[in-house]
């Protein structure tokens, strides 16, 4: 799975690279004790590092991207892993350009929620 939001401006001054290069995608990684013990977890982690890291330039340069390993992905190849992140990156951004870069969608938890979670209760 993976989630693109857009920075607001107030945040992509503080989170950008060094001073001459501006402001450049960052990407989180989400690997849960379910896919494994700390190895597998952390070979999941490295090869998903260095897929996204040939995947940057289509993204817009205030993006926020979370990547969410499921437990499949333990026992996946590094081309299989590659064409999903493919897939499920094609579908952030997609749903991105939909909304457009000031609406988080509806599953954003971001201040302007307040806290509450999709029913309205808090979480």
């Amino acid at each position: 799975m993976v989630h693109v939001n857009r920075r607001s401006t107030a945040t992509a001054a503080v989170a950008s690279s060094p001073a001459d290069a501006g402001p450049v995608p960052r990407v989180g990684f989400v690997v849960s004790r379910a896919v494994g013990n700390a190895v597998v977890r952390n070979r999941t982690k490295r090869v998903l590092r260095h897929l996204m890291a040939t995947r940057l330039e289509p993204l817009p340069c205030d993006a926020d991207v979370v990547v969410r390993a499921n437990p499949a992905a333990a026992g996946a190849t590094t081309d299989a892993l590659a064409g999903d992140l493919d897939r499920c990156l094609r579908g952030a951004l997609d749903k991105l350009d939909r909304h457009g870069p000031d609406d988080h969608g509806p599953d954003h938890h971001g201040p302007d929620h307040q806290g509450l979670d999709r029913r309205g209760e808090g979480r």
